[in-house]
């Protein structure tokens, strides 16, 4: 008999295998290896890391003893946020120099290069925090995660405050451009708070070490109301967001804005 936690995971899987389309048409809309559509990549490689979570817990039912299978529900739970984290990102720095009339300064390009590379790390230590936590469970049967994970969301939390700050910072030039650009800029805060108790959540698990906040063996409800709802959420305002307010169009319209400001003021400048 399924229990509450293998139901809830049933859930997962089958919702994002639905968003799973919707998210293949955006990659290839918006080209595929392009600079520009790294969001929609970001946002697919999400989807896939929530479906490889359901498959590995389903598949402990079969295997409740296989660490390795443990291993990698573990390691996808917690990593995976790193991934909406660079999503996010991406969009604010795309937003930002779609509605700029002026290219961004190259300090700002290397600050948002440098956050990405501080989110990628948390990635690894993510990864690698996982592994170490459940070869300690091998050896001692006790589940404790691992210091290096503490470093992992200390970065997450980071790169959070960084983007929430540039995203306010920059609230007036990207909601001041069209009317997508304001739906991007309100999706994107959306998004932000949504991913506030999912790093809540994960630092509480961490640093805190309660059981109750247990990725193992912690309390469903509370993994269902501070996780997977929020990633639910987060992964669908993203890509509603990627069809309704889409940067190469937002992109055609400053340009188009921009061309009929310039030729207004060398009339006047010549009268």
């Amino acid at each position: 008999m399924l229990s509450y936690r293998d139901e809830v995971f049933i859930a997962v899987l089958v919702i994002y295998v639905g968003l799973l389309p919707g998210s293949i048409i955006l990659w290839f809309r918006n080209g595929l290896f392009k600079a520009t559509t790294s969001a929609y990549r970001l946002h697919l490689f999400f989807i896939l890391f929530r479906i490889l979570t359901a498959a590995f817990y389903l598949a402990t039912i079969a295997y409740p003893t296989n660490r390795s299978v443990w291993a990698g529900y573990i390691t996808c739970l917690g990593v995976a946020v790193s991934i909406l984290l660079s999503c996010v990102l991406g969009l604010v720095q795309q937003a930002i120099e779609v509605t700029s009339i002026q290219a961004p300064p190259v300090q700002f390009t290397r600050v948002m290069r440098l956050v990405h590379l501080v989110i990628l790390i948390g990635f690894i230590l993510g990864i690698v925090g996982g592994v170490t936590a459940m070869q300690g469970w091998g050896n001692t049967g006790v589940y404790q995660p691992a210091t290096i994970s503490q470093a992992s969301i200390g970065l997450f939390i980071t790169a959070w405050i960084f983007i929430t700050a540039v995203l306010l910072d920059k609230r007036q030039q990207i909601c001041g451009s069209t009317a997508n650009a304001r739906r991007l800029w309100h999706g994107l805060a959306v998004c932000l708070v949504l991913l506030l108790p999912r790093i809540i959540y994960q630092a509480i698990s961490v640093f805190g070490n309660l059981i109750a906040f247990s990725s193992l063996y912690g309390d469903t409800t509370i993994l269902v109301c501070m996780v997977l709802v929020e990633e639910m959420l987060i992964a669908f305002t993203l890509q509603v967001l990627g069809f309704v307010a889409p940067l190469r169009q937002q992109h055609s319209e400053v340009e188009m804005t921009q061309h009929h400001v310039i030729p207004k003021s060398s009339d006047s400048h010549e009268q």
